[in-house]
């Protein structure tokens, strides 16, 4: 059985997590969508309400039921729960500019806590897509379609604008 990791802050989750979620699971029996805290970072939504919203919004995509969603507790690394759950390979989704900078300095820091991890990449086909315009339509307009899950781009709209 193949199992992978996706790890990420979905904060929130738009339409270039669900393409990777989606074309991971085409790939591996068992994809793990972790839900996680950047130390680095502030989220003004709290990890428990973004994994619920991740977890509804991964539902349409989940056909063969080998998506799976969790969140990563608090002080916990991706590498060390890749070793609880036995599973060597991390999925990332990239746009091509940013492998040789951050994603291979992540890379190395995942693998200095575990040197068992494989990593793969999966391309976002949509270059515009990130968490952080998606907030930034949410704070100054009402978010469009096509840029988050259409089933939860209600509950994204509402928590999102409640804390900015």
């Amino acid at each position: 059985m193949t199992k992978a990791i996706f790890p990420g802050s979905f904060n929130p989750i738009h339409m270039g997590h669900i393409e990777i979620i989606y074309e991971a699971s085409k790939v591996y029996d068992e994809v793990i969508v972790l839900v996680a805290n950047n130390e680095d970072k502030k989220y003004p939504v709290p990890l428990q309400v973004r994994t619920a919203i991740v977890e509804k919004a991964v539902q349409p995509i989940n056909q063969k039921g080998n998506i799976k969603v969790q969140y990563l507790e608090p002080g916990k690394t991706t590498p060390h729960f890749a070793k609880l759950v036995n599973c060597n390979t991390i999925v990332r989704g990239i746009k091509t500019k940013e492998l040789p900078t951050y994603e291979s300095a992540l890379a190395e820091s995942y693998l200095e806590i575990n040197d068992s991890l494989e990593f793969h990449y999966f391309v976002i086909t949509d270059m515009k897509t990130s968490s952080t315009l998606v907030r930034e339509a949410i704070k100054n307009t009402e978010l469009k379609k096509g840029l988050v899950p259409e089933n939860v781009r209600r509950e994204i709209e509402a928590e999102w604008k409640r804390v900015s």
